[in-house]
């Protein structure tokens, strides 16, 4: 079904001309009211779909009841404004006054945008790996692979928690014995040898910071996961519903349009700004019953040891924040056939903000004044689509830089610190 819109705004101006006599002060005063002009727009709306009576029965069947749909849809939205302008002439005899007030809709470029693809690609790809992480979260509750190659440094943390804080602690212990040692060996005139320098601020803070997010609460995560998964063996129904979205925001800069005068008198400046916004949706679900014991656990000597080996590497971690090879040896381990129902929805928004400002008399002539104000107008064009059946699959290679605050502070914190038992696999948040 395709629409068509006409959109039209309008604007009208009452000008009063008042006229006093120089030699008496006599005045007299005119008025006129007019319609002034308009601001008018022409675009095209389509939605294409159906409905699906079916779908709660199709839905207790584990059926997929959802059907697709696309549509577009554009919209101009703008308040309104006014705006004024006085003139003083003095012609000899009389000074004419004209005073000029206007309401309404003022002139601007209702172009409506095309919509903007690339905040809905990125909210696309990270809806596709939160989907994957969830599924094989559900196929693959716990590592133990990673959990066994981390245990030597697991026991270590254990045995020697805050290792860098007690240190610290000691030296400052040694140093004030130092500084006494310092002090008897210059009476005597020797020189001191042997003493270790003292364990830096930064260094044992950013220990702490590994320690706690990568060796505490990892090992408290694992511990749960491992007793969920254990528990769900035989408590887990056999198809499990799951839903992901991701949300991704883009905004342009702010820049000069032109520059517009009406009715001859005021001139005024629009601004324009592109912004997007993209919403994506994954539904889906899994059949819980097809995932073997040992791939549970993550011991599955065939699906899950190239994935444990890459997490078990030193410092991989640092790769996956450029480059999502975790994510894809992860997404090779998952029975892509276990899943049923798989739908996404996709909604992407993009608009262009218009402002007004800079009011002014046109020409600026001595003795004439002008001002005005006036709402912000929106144009937008949005489009929403659903799509089944999905396919779901193993991501594509992705680069990528680290941006998120997380992350930034793990890597200048394992540049700053000397946190032994850090392991690659815990560093991935």
């Amino acid at each position: 079904m395709t629409v068509t819109t006409q959109w039209r705004r309008y604007r009208d101006t009452v000008t009063v001309t008042t006229r006093i006599r120089k030699s008496d002060g006599l005045s007299t005063a005119s008025t006129t009211k007019q319609s002034a002009g308009s601001v008018s727009a022409t675009f095209t709306e389509t939605k294409i779909g159906s409905s699906n009576p079916f779908y709660r029965s199709q839905i207790r069947n584990h059926e997929d009841a959802t059907t697709t749909f696309v549509a577009d849809r554009k919209v101009i939205r703008v308040g309104g404004g006014s705006w004024n302008s006085q003139t003083v002439v003095d012609d000899g005899s009389f000074l004419v006054i004209t005073k000029n007030e206007g309401r309404g809709t003022l002139p601007f470029s209702t172009d409506i945008p095309d919509v903007v693809p690339a905040a809905l690609n990125k909210a696309t790809d990270r809806a596709h790996s939160k989907m994957l992480s969830k599924v094989l979260e559900t196929q693959r509750g716990f590592q133990g692979g990673a959990f066994l190659g981390e245990i030597r440094e697991t026991l270590h943390m254990i045995r020697h928690p805050a290792e860098s804080l007690q240190h610290f602690l000691l030296d400052q212990q040694w140093s004030k014995y130092r500084n006494t040692l310092k002090k008897a060996r210059k009476i005597r005139g020797r020189p001191l040898h042997g003493v270790n320098k003292e364990r830096n601020v930064l260094n044992v803070a950013s220990d702490l910071w590994l320690e706690t997010r990568f060796g505490v609460l990892p090992l408290v995560s694992d511990t749960i996961a491992a007793a969920e998964t254990l528990a769900s063996l035989n408590n887990d129904p056999n198809y499990i519903p799951l839903s992901v979205s991701a949300t991704e925001k883009t905004n342009g800069s702010v820049v000069k349009e032109g520059d517009w005068s009406i009715e001859g008198f005021v001139q005024y400046t629009t601004y324009r700004q592109l912004s997007s916004i993209a919403t994506v949706r994954i539904y889906g679900e899994v059949r819980n019953d097809v995932s073997t014991v040992p791939h549970r656990f993550g011991l599955d000597p065939i699906r899950d040891f190239i994935p444990t080996v890459w997490e078990l590497l030193p410092y991989s971690f640092l790769v996956d924040y450029f480059v999502n090879v975790g994510e894809i040896l992860d997404a090779c381990t998952i029975d892509f056939g276990a899943l049923r129902r798989m739908s996404i929805s996709r909604s992407n928004k993009t608009t262009l903000k218009t402002t007004f400002g800079d009011f002014k008399f046109v020409g600026s002539p001595p003795n004439a004044t002008a001002g005005g104000s006036h709402s912000p107008a929106t144009a937008e064009s949005r489009e929403a689509s659903r799509l089944t059946p999905y396919p779901l699959q193993v991501p594509r290679l992705q680069f990528r830089l680290p941006t998120s605050g997380i992350r930034l502070t793990n890597i200048g914190a394992l540049i700053g610190g000397r946190y032994r038992g850090l392991s690659s696999s815990v560093m991935r948040t």
